[in-house]
């Protein structure tokens, strides 16, 4: 896939309405330079405009460590169509939950450890116990 300047690209990025919740957002981006690899992609179709341009290799080239692939995608900043976008947005939460689901996990195993111990939650460190002054003295 070749693309020409002008042409629009798509990045996926989290929003979070009034409420909170979270929601995609479907940011346009611009073709602002073609090179053999890959384009310049910026927010408006200016090339002079203030923001920084950033460069994303072509979905054909090989990456490191690449994603599943949806029509040979990999794992971009953006991407030709929309529906790539979409996909890589929905695998940047998949893995954003996977690596949330093992800290949670660690953390129970290290507070289960504590409970059956008999250590407080609210120590730092296991060796250092608490002792209050209730009488006012």
């Amino acid at each position: 896939m070749k693309a020409e300047v002008g042409n629009i690209w798509y990045r996926v990025e989290d929003y979070y309405d009034g409420d909170g919740q979270l929601k995609p957002y479907e940011r346009v981006l611009y073709v602002v330079k073609v090179t053999p690899a890959g384009v310049r992609l910026a927010h408006t179709p200016n090339p002079w405009a203030w923001d920084q341009p950033r460069f994303v290799l072509y979905p054909e080239q090989p990456l490191g460590r690449a994603l599943e692939n949806i029509d040979n995608g990999g794992k971009r900043y953006a991407y030709p169509t929309l529906r790539m976008a979409r996909w890589s947005w929905l695998h940047r939460k998949e893995r954003q939950l996977r690596i949330t689901r093992a800290k949670v996990a660690d953390l129970e195993s290290v507070l289960a450890a504590r409970v059956e111990q008999g250590e407080s939650f609210w120590d730092n460190s296991p060796s250092r116990k608490y002792v209050f002054d209730l009488t006012g003295a």
